[in-house]
């Protein structure tokens, strides 16, 4: 494989030219892996839990639906990353192409369930009426349409990157881009209806609508430090002609990938009550 068609969240044996570059990657695998596979296997336990005390996904919230898919890919693409890992250094093959192609898909699939959730937390608080509406079995099918589509984007984009053989990072760069375009006018919409009713009415702003907000603004933050992350490391990378240097600052740059995969989980783990702030308001 050549250098261009390295997986996101893999090393290729042949970058071992740069031992800082190997060093900080596979600090980034492990620690994904360490902290993403536990996590991940809890919040689809949590939400199988939650679907047998309902006896069906359609009554489910649609932002914990979306939650348990992205948590499936997230342990889908670490179990991925590891068994790449462990197939390049014991050579099999079969486990190395497998896991190269899973861990792919992890970079379209986390876009895409952050804009849905952003999306689903906009409606709840600027269109709260077309929200009601779509809790009905119609908007359970759309939510459905839209998580397939998701699944799709992600084997697509993984398996363009397979075939093509090249380096993809460009084209995730722009998607998260057009992305962060919508995540943030969802903040400001959301942030303008919270403070809409003015001063004195601020107190007794719905809970539920409060905790969309702060949902929102997490995953619009933590989408605007990959974005930036990425930009920086990368144009860094190719304005240095020493390769050691250059590879450690891509490898560097993937660091900042790591909030964006953890916010869901714990906006989920915040939501049934596994994680409480210190100074809880009883919302």
């Amino acid at each position: 494989m050549s250098d261009n068609s390295t997986p996101p969240l893999c090393v290729e044996p042949e970058d071992s030219s740069s031992p800082a570059g190997v060093n900080v990657s596979m600090a980034f695998n492990v620690s994904r892996v360490c902290l993403l596979l536990p996590l991940s296997s809890f919040v689809l336990l949590l939400g199988y839990r939650q679907w047998q005390q309902q006896r069906s996904f359609g009554s489910m919230s649609h932002a914990d639906v979306l939650t348990c898919h992205n948590a499936a890919l997230q342990l889908v693409c670490s179990l991925g990353t590891a068994a790449y890992v462990y197939g390049t250094y014991r050579e099999i093959l079969c486990l190395q192409v497998s896991g190269w192609w899973i861990s792919w898909m992890v970079l379209c699939g986390e876009i895409a369930f952050h804009l849905l959730t952003c999306v689903e937390r906009y409606l709840a608080v600027v269109h709260p009426v077309l929200y009601r509406a779509l809790k009905s079995e119609r908007g359970v099918r759309i939510r459905n349409v839209s998580i397939v589509c998701a699944w799709l984007l992600c084997v697509m984009y993984s398996t363009a990157a397979s075939c093509f053989k090249a380096d993809f990072h460009m084209q995730v760069l722009c998607v998260l881009g057009l992305s962060l375009l919508v995540v943030s006018f969802c903040s400001v919409s959301v942030l303008r209806a919270l403070l809409g009713p003015g001063p004195g009415e601020r107190e007794r702003v719905d809970p539920v609508k409060r905790r969309a907000f702060v949902s929102v603004m997490a995953i619009t933050a933590v989408l605007w430090l990959w974005f930036v992350g990425l930009v920086v490391g990368f144009t860094l990378s190719l304005s240095f002609q020493c390769s050691h240097l250059s590879l450690l600052l891509r490898a560097s740059a993937y660091w900042f990938m790591m909030p964006g995969s953890l916010v869901l989980p714990v906006l989920y783990l915040h939501r049934t009550g596994q994680i409480r702030c210190s100074r809880n308001r009883g919302e």
